[in-house]
This record gives structure tokens, sequence and C-alpha cells, in this order.
């Protein structure tokens, strides 16, 4: 029926379970207000760049995972990237904001093939099993 839009004004909080999964247009903003985005919220969706609110509390497992066109993520202070987040992410090579992540999860960037270089900043104090698992083409971490 066309693009979506989550309204600005705090009437959302919460983006639920599969509530964008296989969203057919490239471009959703999340706007402040939204505390938290739950499991597979955007799985399957062709949405090629996010930026998190700053509001983000709560990020559940496997929020985008199969994005295969999502180029770049903006973390904006989020702490944390759970397991599986951006599983299969195959085109993402952009990530903004990893130097305030503490922990990253089992499978966050498994098979996100366009990454080729990440800086995972001075606070991170976790790296799960195989997060960077099939990322054939990254060859510099900072």
């Amino acid at each position: 029926y066309g693009e979506a839009v989550i309204p600005d004004d705090g009437s959302v909080a919460t983006i639920g379970a599969l509530a964008f999964a296989n969203y057919p247009y490239k471009s959703l903003a999340i706007p402040e207000g939204i505390t938290t985005i739950e499991s597979m919220a955007f799985s399957g969706s062709s949405l090629e760049s996010i930026v998190f609110p700053k509001s983000l509390k709560t990020l559940q497992d496997h929020a985008f995972v199969d994005c295969e066109n999502l180029k770049n993520v903006d973390l904006n202070g989020y702490k944390e990237v759970p397991y599986g987040t951006f599983y299969d992410a195959k085109s993402l090579s952009e990530i903004i904001g990893l130097e305030n992540i503490t922990a990253i999860g089992d499978y966050a960037f498994c098979s996100c093939e366009s990454l080729t270089s990440i800086d995972l900043g001075a606070n991170l104090t976790e790296i799960g099993q195989q997060a960077f698992y099939a990322n054939f083409n990254l060859s510099t971490i900072f």
C-alpha cells in the first residue's frame, strides 16, 4: 500500500516482532521515542540504511536478519549488538557508532560479505561466538 511511516509523536514505543519483516521499500525512519525493537522486526526487509534512535533501550535478537540490501547502520550510541542482529546482511559495508559498543553477541555480523573494515572501539569487553563468521572480505579490524 506504500511506504510505512512510524509516528514520531511518542505514540509508538515498540516495534514488534516481525512488524516490518519482508518490508519491500528501501527506507523507513525509526523516530526518537522508540525504546524497543523486538526479535526479527525487520527480517528480510529491503532497507538500505538504518539509524538507531537515541531513545532505543532494547534491541532483541535477529532484528535485522536477512536484510540483504542493508548498506549502512548508525548505532547512534547504542551499547550492545545482540545475537544474530545483522546476520546475512550481505551488503552491509558501513557501521557507524561502534565506539560505544560494549558487547557483540554470537553471530551478530555473521555473513556480512561487504564488510571490509571495522573499528570496534575501546569500550568493547565481549565478542560472541562467530560474531564475524563468513566475512571473507573483512581485512581490517581496529
